[in-house]
């Protein structure tokens, strides 16, 4: 079965009669203030999800104060995965995802994978990648072990954690700002205020070998707390594993069979429309010196060719700390 590009953009409007606000202010946000109402309710309104189907809703959580000492009650909008999918099948580009794929050691759950993938004319790409810890986003409770559906169903819950990390990169300015209750669940943990949790260097360089793409690297940094970041013996390792996976392939204009390689004109267009810069098609690809120039000629405008000087003659293993950390 071939998928196709069939629909436009649908723009949704949703607007809600005085009963229908009195309803969700008894029934679904009963804990919020009248400043939050008007904020759940100009959400719903931009995101076009429906709250009385539970695509959307407003959650009151206990947080601490730490200038205040005390607990005070936060409400927080969340969606549900189907909410995220909604969005996405919204956009008419969206072309569905790959089936979720587990990194586990020795029957343990370390992370989830999820690529969804988007329309650009006719032709299917991949649009991002959303990689979860399992560390991460588990729900526990006061005894550290896992609670609720995470204990029941682990994989269904960090599978809906890494589809919602990939749609929101995929389509950023619909899903700004949101975040499904699965994402959310970690945060009703049990923990004691300022509660840091033990994670040894070590830990961090063994999830560090379970990376196996840039992508997953560069997520990973991002939730690296900044004492691992300045750690040198963290940042050997990564600078090592960056080089180990390292996944950049060289460009060619033609294949071996003299026909003009897909890569090559996706770059071209890239270019074209200034989508990247040299330096931007650099750090995806290995360029020989005879495709640095031919890309040159692509390009016609000062601001890019000024460029020029600071592309290297010769392409070896990048610094990890430097492209990433």
């Amino acid at each position: 079965m071939k998928l196709q590009k069939t629909n436009k953009k649908q723009e949704i409007e949703i607007d809600f009669t005085p009963e229908q606000v009195a309803l969700l202010k008894s029934q679904i946000a009963a804990k919020a203030t009248d400043d939050e109402l008007k904020l759940f309710l100009n959400q719903c309104k931009r995101t076009g999800l429906d709250p009385f189907s539970r695509q959307i809703y407003a959650i009151h959580r206990s947080q601490y104060n730490a200038d205040k000492k005390c607990y005070e009650n936060k409400m927080t909008i969340q969606t549900s995965i189907d909410g995220f999918r909604v969005i996405a099948e919204r956009s008419g580009d969206y072309a569905g995802q790959d089936e979720p794929i587990f990194n586990e050691v020795d029957g343990k759950i370390i992370s989830c994978k999820v690529t969804v993938y988007r329309f650009k004319s006719d032709q299917r790409y991949a649009a991002s990648v959303g990689v979860a810890y399992w560390d991460e986003f588990k729900q526990t409770g006061k005894d550290g072990k896992e609670s609720g559906m995470w204990a029941k169903m682990p994989h269904v819950m960090l599978s809906k954690v890494a589809e919602a990390i990939a749609l929101r990169k995929a389509y950023p300015q619909d899903l700004s700002g949101l975040y499904t209750g699965e994402e959310m669940d970690q945060s009703s943990n049990e923990n004691t205020p300022n509660e840091e949790k033990k994670t040894s260097i070590e830990d961090y360089n063994a999830m560090l070998m379970n990376c196996t793409s840039i992508d997953e690297l560069k997520m990973f940094k991002s939730i690296l707390p900044v004492h691992v970041l300045r750690n040198e013996e963290f940042k050997k390792a990564a600078i090592e594993r960056y080089n180990q996976i390292d996944e950049k392939s060289w460009l060619n204009e033609y294949d071996k069979k003299g026909n003009t390689t897909k890569e090559w004109l996706n770059v071209c267009e890239a270019l074209e429309t200034k989508k990247y810069t040299i330096e931007e098609v650099q750090s995806k690809f290995k360029l020989s010196k005879e495709m640095k120039a031919k890309l040159l000629n692509i390009l016609k405008y000062e601001n890019i060719k000024k460029e020029e000087p600071k592309i290297e003659q010769d392409i070896h293993e990048p610094e990890f700390e430097h492209k990433i950390f």
